[in-house]
């Protein structure tokens, strides 16, 4: 294949797939704007906190989503119409399960983070009241999951595109409704997303059934449940599980450090961490063009493409790790002002911009090659990079660095950790390669 015609390949699946993420920071930007621009910063911290707890749920579970999109993409390149219809329907089942569990488990839930949370008293009670609206969108967090992870492995990036525009800007609709049209403060933030969550399955399953009636075959119950290819998806899933709760545990230890000291630091650092969330939703836009693109070339058995996709996709996301940087070194101060009035949180968070324009040239790598173990579905070697990123270098690196730097080791251990996921993955590379392709 030629090297502009795989170019044009990357860049058709991940442009739509780059402007589907982008609304995903951009709804935590305008939550937080919204927010931010109330009378009190405990707003921010109680989205922060509530919003960490389904963080460590939801993302634990994004399993759902990668596991289907590596699976489909390589039954996809084998042309396997049966296994496409079967990832799917395995995939729904499990996501129904799940979701259903979350909201029969929800008070004990509830009470163990409790208990890990670290905040004032008025802090805790506003998550708390977001808490118990937000875990009925379980369910349909799940299935969207599924679905979208299945578009995915089917290279249909505009389908994912849909569905997730639909969703943030319904978000963001239902979110000022219920703050300014309804008079609520955290709670209609937790009313908006589940709202628009469900308006955005629905419209998922008819994407759905309007295109892929061929793909979706009947199969008998046995062959739905047989325990040898379920083995299989259960053990690739449940190292991508371990690998997504490592990752969780490391967002949600930095949001507990930082409501332990006071609600100022924790408002400036939620605020901060929008400006990596951007960038890395973003840099996913070439992730996932990674997955659907590598499980496809490796199921269609043309190892030469995928190499040569691999060093594309590396190249696009250098260019855009230094656009970012830069963008961040000019506008930083003006971003900041867009998020909140409130300027004793904007001078903390001056404190910290270098972090911020660091971040996205050390973590793009990690980014990529996430997208291709997924496609892969080399989710042994995933896990333990992540493992190892987090136990071996972020936790240790911000205990011995905290009684020296305060708040900014919290920034380095962060900048430590992505760097170091995709050292570990590039280190991991060679014998993997040696493994699947030769």
């Amino acid at each position: 294949m030629k090297t502009t015609t795989l170019n044009k390949r990357i860049l058709a699946l991940a442009l739509p797939f780059l402007v589907a993420n982008i609304s995903i920071p951009l709804l935590g930007l305008v939550d937080t704007a919204v927010l931010g621009h109330l009378e009190s910063e405990k707003y921010l911290g109680a989205i922060a906190l509530g919003g960490m707890i389904f963080n460590f749920l939801f993302w634990g579970f994004g399993f759902l989503k990668l596991g289907t999109t590596g699976f489909t993409a390589q039954s996809s390149g084998k042309n396997d119409v049966s296994t496409i219809s079967l990832v799917l329907k395995r995939g729904m089942i499990l996501a129904v399960v799940l979701g259903l569990s979350v909201i029969a488990l929800n008070k004990p839930i509830w009470m163990l983070a409790e208990v890990l949370l670290k905040g004032s008293d008025q802090v805790i009670g506003m998550a708390s009241e977001y808490y118990y609206v937000r875990i009925f969108s379980a369910p349909a967090v799940f299935m969207l999951y599924v679905l979208l992870g299945w578009f995915l492995g089917m290279q249909n990036a505009v389908y994912v595109l849909y569905v997730t525009i639909l969703e943030n800007l319904a978000n963001v609709a239902f979110n000022l409704m219920f703050i300014y049209g309804f008079g609520m403060r955290a709670e209609g933030v937790a009313y908006g997303t589940v709202c628009a969550q469900y308006l955005a399955l629905i419209f998922a399953f008819s994407l759905l059934f309007m295109k892929y009636k061929k793909e979706l075959i009947p199969h008998k119950l046995n062959i739905l449940l047989k325990m040898s290819e379920l083995a299989a998806y259960f053990k690739v899933n449940a190292n991508i599980m371990i690998r997504s709760v490592a990752l969780t545990f490391a967002f949600a230890f930095f949001t507990v450090t930082s409501s332990s000291q006071n609600d100022l630091l924790l408002a400036a650092n939620m605020i901060l961490l929008q400006f990596l969330l951007l960038f890395s939703y973003i840099t996913d836009g070439f992730a996932h063009a990674g997955e659907a693109l590598a499980g496809y070339y490796f199921g269609a058995k043309q190892k030469d493409i995928l190499l040569t996709m691999i060093k594309k996709l590396f190249t696009w996301s250098l260019i855009l790790a230094l656009f970012f940087s830069l963008l961040y070194v000019v506008l930083f101060r003006g971003i900041l002002g867009i998020l909140t009035s409130q300027e004793a949180v904007i001078d903390m968070a001056l404190n910290f911009k270098w972090w911020l324009v660091a971040i996205p040239l050390i973590s793009f790598a990690a980014f990529i090659w996430d997208g291709i173990y997924i496609g892969l579905t080399a989710s042994v070697a995933l896990r333990n990079a992540m493992l190892l990123a987090l136990l071996a270098i972020y936790l240790p690196l911000y205990y011995l660095a905290e009684p020296y730097m305060g708040n900014a080791a919290l920034w380095l251990a962060m900048c430590a950790f992505m760097g170091s996921r995709g050292l570990f993955l590039w280190l991991f590379w060679p014998r993997l390669k040696k493994k699947l392709l030769f």
